[in-house]
């Protein structure tokens, strides 16, 4: 259960940055169409 835990901790970690930028685009893309 362990080396799944640290796998689990790795990928999110992985996932967090991923998903702010994500975000970010998404953001800038709504914008950008509502003005």
């Amino acid at each position: 259960m362990r080396p799944y835990q640290s796998i689990q901790r790795k990928s999110r970690s992985l996932a967090h940055p991923r998903i702010r930028v994500y975000k970010i685009y998404y953001n800038s893309w709504v914008i950008k169409h509502l003005l």
